[in-house]
């Protein structure tokens, strides 16, 4: 819209038409109102005068409680620094100590280790070995069977010289899966015979019963290098043994032949057994790569026996080996022909082609001397 203009005269004219205004206030009262709102207005302060100095105020403050505090924090800072730098370098050191001392430990521990690992390697060669024979003289002769009575195992207790025979009995039953014969009878050497006292009132009840004392006191004398075998009651009559009747004398061993068979147990033990054989110390040789019964062979089918021949006390054998499965299988194999040729009256057996010639148990180059001792345990 375009706005209207007026000239002088009509503004003149809108003037005078403007109603008229009249101030009823005296001179007097005129003058004291503008007189005092000129007052008023001199003693009025400017609104942002108290904010600024507040301001102030608190920027004095801070400047002068800030270094303070600053000072304060820092001498925290470098209090907890230099207990963390103690800390750090104690902790260094106890880790370095104790990495000396771990050091110095698997250092001893490592000698230790080559000690027992030479040890070791002088007992038992590669790997740990159970021997089934001993060159020792001394230890405490004993026969048990197997749960079934069918297998004689002729054992050597190395040591238990004062425990009671009712507890090697109950030993050799848990720990070795070995029954006892029954039957109370005592043992007497008497230079080259073993005399053997029973109740009065004793009788064998049963064959199994009888068998099974028979092979006890013939191996027992055996084992004492007995060459006869006397038998009688407390009051020195013949003793009543079932089928053999009253008897007061029994064959020895050394009359029968026997080759060596590995047995295992109930538990698990192994154990060298002797089985009855008929035949020469060749056939009885090579009779030991086969299974008999309850019992399993001692040599191997990878072991051939090229030669076997008797000179003298010496028993002299040749074999052809293809290759052993263990230390163990290799040591069980020479010790049960060691046993068969000290069944059959050998003193020492000349091997030839075992390789290589020496080991942690035997040397094979040289004649090997019989076992004194079968089946050696520990109560």
């Amino acid at each position: 819209m375009k706005r209207k203009s007026y000239d002088d005269n009509q503004i003149q004219k809108l003037v005078e038409k403007l109603p008229s205004i009249e101030d009823k206030q005296s001179k007097e009262q005129l003058y004291q109102n503008i007189e005092k709102r000129m007052n008023d207005s001199r003693g009025e302060k400017p609104h942002w005068v108290v904010p600024a100095f507040a301001s102030i105020a608190v920027i004095v403050v801070m400047i002068m409680i800030i270094p303070s505090v600053w000072n304060s924090m820092n001498g925290q800072f470098q209090s907890l620094g230099g207990t963390e730098e103690l800390e750090s370098t104690q902790e260094g050191s106890s880790a370095d100590s104790e990495g000396e001392n771990q050091s110095a430990s698997l250092e001893d521990s490592a000698k230790d280790k080559a000690i027992t690992s030479e040890v070791e390697k002088q007992q038992i060669g590669e790997e740990a070995v159970d021997r089934m024979s001993s060159s020792k003289s001394d230890g405490r002769a004993a026969v048990y069977f197997d749960t079934q009575a069918q297998i004689v195992v002729p054992v050597t207790w190395m040591s238990g010289d004062n425990v009671a025979e009712a507890d090697l009995k109950e030993i050799a039953k848990e720990k070795y899966g070995l029954i006892a014969p029954t039957g109370e009878y005592s043992f007497s050497p008497e230079e080259d015979s073993l005399v053997v006292e029973f109740p009065n009132e004793f009788r064998a009840e049963g064959s199994a019963t009888e068998n099974s004392i028979v092979q006890d006191i013939q191996w027992r004398a055996y084992a004492e290098d007995a060459r006869e075998i006397f038998v009688r009651t407390q009051d020195g009559n013949a003793v009543n043994l079932g089928n053999r009747g009253q008897v007061t004398q029994l064959d020895t061993i050394q009359e029968a032949s026997y080759i060596y068979q590995l047995f295992t147990s109930a538990t698990g033990e192994r154990f060298l057994v002797p089985v009855p054989f008929e035949g020469s110390i060749q056939e009885a040789v090579r009779e030991l790569k086969e299974n008999l019964g309850g019992t399993s062979a001692s040599v191997p089918d990878s072991i051939s026996f090229i030669e076997v021949e008797g000179q003298s006390e010496r028993l002299y054998v040749r074999v052809e080996e293809d290759s052993w499965k263990s230390p163990q299988e290799k040591v069980t194999a020479i010790e049960s022909i060691l046993l068969t040729a000290k069944q059959y009256g050998f003193e020492e057996v000349q091997l030839e082609g075992i390789t290589p010639t020496e080991d942690s148990v035997f040397a094979y180059d040289k004649p090997i001397p019989v076992p004194e001792l079968i089946n050696p345990i520990q109560p």
